[in-house]
């Protein structure tokens, strides 16, 4: 359990920090074309709280929360009673349910379709890269167990 709250928490930490950087980034973008005052947040989030700062700390977390699922579902990966097919779909069901429900929900993506595809897209292409990784290392777990028993 330990190990599993700290992989959240690093995470998390990572997560917040990443987001924030690629959002000051967008913003200061935004604002060097002239689009004077831009936040790279969407309007609909926004409107949800009293103030934009309010918005933006609550976007940091969600950015951790996302980060830390992700990050805290690998140990699924490390129950080896359970089958890699089992594994994978366990989870693609979490964290897709934590990271599409805070994208669409709480960000509004819904109303903006194109940044919706996209987060879609990128996180299709995470569980893609997760899968090829987690394949890898099952193949050379197995062809390490071969090896021994050899």
């Amino acid at each position: 359990m330990r190990t599993v709250l700290e992989r959240g928490g690093i995470s998390f930490a990572i997560s917040s920090f990443a987001g924030t950087l690629i959002n000051f980034i967008i913003d200061l973008i935004g604002n060097a074309c002239g689009i004077f005052g831009f936040i790279s947040i969407s309007p609909d989030f926004r409107c949800l709280f009293p103030t934009p700062v309010m918005a933006a700390y609550v976007n940091i977390f969600l950015y951790g929360l996302i980060g830390a699922t992700f990050a805290m579902m690998t140990v699924i990966f490390e129950c080896n009673r359970i089958g890699f097919l089992i594994q994978g779909l366990i989870y693609f069901i979490v964290t897709a349910i934590v990271s599409v429900g805070i994208t669409v929900l709480f960000w509004q993506l819904h109303h903006h379709p194109a940044a919706l595809i996209c987060t879609l897209l990128g996180y299709g292409v995470t569980y893609v890269i997760m899968g090829f990784v987690q394949y890898r290392r099952l193949k050379q777990d197995v062809q390490y167990i071969n090896e021994e028993l050899a």
